[in-house]
Order: C-alpha cells, then structure tokens, then sequence
C-alpha cells in the first residue's frame, strides 16, 4: 500500500460480524493497538468497519484476527 520511512505498510479493511452496537470499537480499538506491528486503527461506527494499517514483516493478517478475537468479537476481510 504505502511505504512510511522505508518500510511497507498494508491496510486491512474489516467488518464486525455480530456486533451489537457501535461501542464495541473503542474495546477492539485498544486491542489491536497493543499489537506489535500495527500502525494505525481507524473505525466507522456507522457501518461498522474498521481499518487496521500494520506492517507485513511484522505481523500476518491472521494475528490481526486474532486480536479482535481477544476483544470477544468476530471479523472478516472486505475487499478494498
């Protein structure tokens, strides 16, 4: 996607799947941000996507995953 300081910077685009409302994304908010390898997390509460840009020589798409799993929800990938 782009390339900060040299190094490559993807962006993933995610849908909540069974959210019940839009205060469940400060919670998976936090979660991945914790995660090593993750830039940056935007959210729209009104469609319920979130935007997670992460270095790929960092951090896979599954471990993503997997982090919002640990905030107690589910996603999956949209297409961008």
């Amino acid at each position: 996607m782009q390339s900060t300081e040299g190094k490559q910077i993807d962006r993933l685009k995610l849908r909540l799947v069974d959210a019940p409302c839009a205060s469940c994304l400060p919670a998976i908010r936090r979660e991945l941000e914790k995660v090593r390898g993750i830039e940056w997390v935007g959210a729209n509460p009104i469609l319920d996507l979130i935007f997670v840009d992460y270095d790929p020589d960092l951090i896979d798409v599954e471990e993503i995953f997997m982090a919002v799993a640990r905030s107690g929800y589910k996603a999956v990938r949209v297409s961008m």
